[in-house]
């Protein structure tokens, strides 16, 4: 019925799971990673798994994790990849194709990933190896480690709440909105392994971000670049969080589009860099009679602190070294 391991990402267990237990034998044969890491006699211990055959969803707590990494591949796969490393310089990673494994006519040998297809048809069946050629980082990064323009960073406590109060999981998707230097999006995918959206307008720090993605070695993000408002209709898929750093007021206008676009149970995080654009927001939402929780953060003996806390709302809001600190969430929907 099926070919290699019917245990290895194979129909044969969906099949088996239909019909009766004692009606049903698997006979196991030896999986195409079985088979691949024995040609090459690469430890199976250090190699993570992902199937893209028939998928467009990279698992992110297994791509890149380990040493290596095998991929099931089809057709469409290739391009999948390029796009998840996309920001990637050609030496991060190096590629070993196993194509046609087991014909008489079977290759395997190191390819470039980003020159593929070449000489290969993929409509054959093909799996991927990918070597890792860069150390993982799964902590806090210090400021220093990210590029970036004067005053356009999130700090790293405020990064550490921030995120900590996002709740984040594993393979969310989420919308940073005026990414500055994209420090917490980037931070959200070293801690959390979350697929990332950056949008920022601000040319000079969009090089930036683009040296921080090639620096810390991002996973499956993408940048828009321009006015974030243009492109939010345009961004097929639902976020599970929402992370509002910037974009000025045509941002705060749709807030309660933004909201509109979570996920059930989703989450937005709104910091506001002066108090005209914390009494905006607290305006917007409070007309579109969305609901919020709010606290503070974080403060120190800056003299605006008191002044900041008459107004605290459903934002996060940053003057000087106070955060103040809410979050949107669908689950408080009515």
């Amino acid at each position: 019925m099926v070919t290699g391991s019917p245990l290895f990402y194979s129909a044969a267990t969906i099949l088996a799971q239909k019909l009766p237990k004692d009606e049903v034998t698997i006979i196991n044969n030896t999986s195409s990673k079985s088979y691949l890491l024995t040609k090459l006699m690469i430890d199976e211990t250090k190699v993570g798994v992902i199937s893209l055959h028939g998928r467009d969803k990279v698992d992110l707590t297994q791509f890149l994790n380990q040493k290596y990494t095998f991929v099931v591949c089809d057709e469409r796969s290739v391009q999948r990849l390029f796009l998840a490393m996309q920001y990637f310089e050609k030496d991060a990673i190096s590629t070993t194709i196993g194509y046609k494994l087991g014909y008489e006519d079977e290759k395997i040998e190191e390819v470039n990933l980003f020159d593929l297809p070449g000489s290969y048809d993929l409509k054959q069946p093909y799996v991927l190896l990918i070597q890792r050629n860069f150390v993982s980082n799964s902590g806090l990064n210090d400021d220093i480690e990210f590029e970036t323009e004067r005053g356009m960073i999130t700090k790293k406590y405020k990064r550490h709440l921030t995120l900590q109060n996002l709740d984040l999981e594993p393979n969310q998707l989420l919308w940073d909105i005026g990414a500055g230097s994209g420090s917490c999006g980037i931070e959200a995918y070293n801690r959390y392994k979350v697929k990332t959206l950056y949008f920022e307008k601000n040319l000079t720090r969009v090089d930036f971000i683009l040296k921080n993605l090639e620096k810390h070695h991002v996973v499956d993000s993408k940048l828009h670049v321009g006015e974030a408002c243009d492109f939010f209709e345009g961004c097929e898929e639902t976020p599970q969080r929402i992370f509002v750093g910037g974009g000025g007021e045509n941002v705060i206008e749709r807030l309660p589009y933004l909201y509109e676009r979570l996920d059930d149970n989703g989450v937005m995080l709104i910091n506001a860099i002066t108090l005209k654009n914390l009494s905006q927001m607290i305006t917007v939402l409070n007309e579109a009679k969305i609901e919020f929780q709010e606290g503070v953060l974080a403060q120190n003996k800056n003299p605006l602190a008191s002044l900041v806390n008459l107004f605290v709302g459903p934002v996060c809001c940053t003057a000087g070294n106070l955060v103040v600190a809410s979050l949107i969430g669908k689950g408080l929907k009515n």
